[in-house]
């Protein structure tokens, strides 16, 4: 099997917001963003670089998982997020699609080796 082709960082940027787009999500450009660092210590760094997925604050009360593959919004148990997040965010929870670069740079910017 051939090896997908990279692709640059704005052309996959434009690609995932489409697949956000076509899989229902917000879009969140992870180079811009900014993610308050309490936050991020809910989830361990082994965990967050093994699923894949980034905490956000929305509106001081949702909580928006950043993940870089559509599917894992369809699949994850939202009863284990809701009980690792814990009140208020148990209830009011979503996702989010960003690129894999952009999430790569994140990680390597937030939790540098």
């Amino acid at each position: 099997m051939t090896p997908a082709p990279e692709l640059s960082p704005l052309l996959e940027d434009a690609v995932y917001r489409r697949l956000a787009e076509a899989a229902g999500l917000i879009y969140v450009d992870l180079r811009t963003c900014r993610i308050p660092g309490g936050f991020l210590k809910r989830i361990p760094l082994s965990q967050a670089k093994e699923m894949r997925w980034v905490p956000m604050i929305f509106n001081s009360r949702r909580l928006v998982l950043i993940v870089d593959d559509p599917f894992k919004a369809l699949v994850q148990d939202r009863g284990e997020l809701a009980r690792r997040f814990g009140p208020p965010w148990d209830r009011e929870f979503s996702f989010a699609l960003a690129s894999p670069a952009a999430m790569d740079e994140f990680f390597e910017k937030k939790y540098p080796d």
